[in-house]
C-alpha cells in the first residue's frame, strides 16, 4: 500500500480541488477552499466578468438553503430511494431558479462543474493506467502505447477489424514514422 501511495498523485492541487464536486462534503471550510482554486485551473473558460461572478456563484451554493440533503437521492425503478449520480445531482442544482428574477441562481458557476465533470475520470482511465504501467519497459515506450491505443480506437470507432479497414495490405506496404518503441 505505501509504495501505491508514493505513486499516485495524492498532493497534487488540481485533484484534491476536484474533491469540492462531492455534493456531500457541501458547505465545509476545505471545500469552499478547494472550489476556489478550481476557476485558476480553467481560467481559459471564463472572460474577465465572469470571474468574479462564478467566485460569487461559489459563495452561495455553500450556504444556499434550496440545496437540500433530498437532492442527493433519486428513485430507482422500484421506487426506492437511491443516492443519485453527480451528473444528476449537479443537474439538479444548476436548474434551480432566483425566486425574484426567474434566472437560474448558478449559470457560471455551472460552466466550471461541467468543465471538472467532463474531465477523464472513471475506472477506464484508472485501468488505462494500470495497463500502461505494466507494459512499459525500456524497450516499450508510452509512445508506443499511445499509437496502439489510437489504432483501437480508430477501428472501434469505425466499426470494421483492422483487416477490413487496412485491407491485406502486406506490411512493407504500410508507412511506418519512426517513434521510440
Amino acid at each position: 500500500m505505501k509504495a501505491y501511495t508514493n505513486t499516485v498523485p495524492l498532493k497534487n492541487s488540481y485533484l484534491i480541488s476536484f474533491t469540492a464536486l462531492d455534493p456531500e462534503l457541501r458547505g465545509k471550510t476545505s471545500t469552499i477552499l478547494a472550489f476556489e482554486k478550481l476557476p485558476s485551473f480553467m481560467s481559459h473558460i471564463f472572460s474577465d466578468n465572469e470571474k468574479s461572478k462564478v467566485e460569487a456563484e461559489i459563495r452561495l451554493y455553500q450556504s444556499d438553503i434550496d440545496i437540500t440533503k433530498e437532492m442527493l437521492y433519486t428513485s430507482d425503478e422500484s421506487g426506492n430511494q437511491v443516492k443519485c449520480t453527480i451528473d444528476k445531482y449537479w443537474s439538479k442544482v444548476f436548474n434551480l431558479k432566483d425566486d425574484f428574477t426567474n434566472d437560474y441562481k448558478y449559470p457560471t458557476f455551472a460552466k466550471l462543474v461541467k468543465a471538472c465533470l467532463s474531465c477523464f475520470h472513471g475506472p477506464l482511465v484508472e485501468s488505462a493506467f494500470n495497463l500502461m504501467d505494466t507494459l512499459v519497459t525500456d524497450s516499450l515506450k508510452i509512445d508506443s502505447l499511445d499509437a496502439v491505443q489510437t489504432v483501437k480506437y480508430d477501428l472501434m470507432a469505425s466499426i470494421e477489424t483492422s483487416y477490413e479497414k487496412y485491407g491485406s495490405k502486406k506490411s512493407n506496404d504500410i508507412q511506418f514514422t519512426k517513434i521510440s518503441c
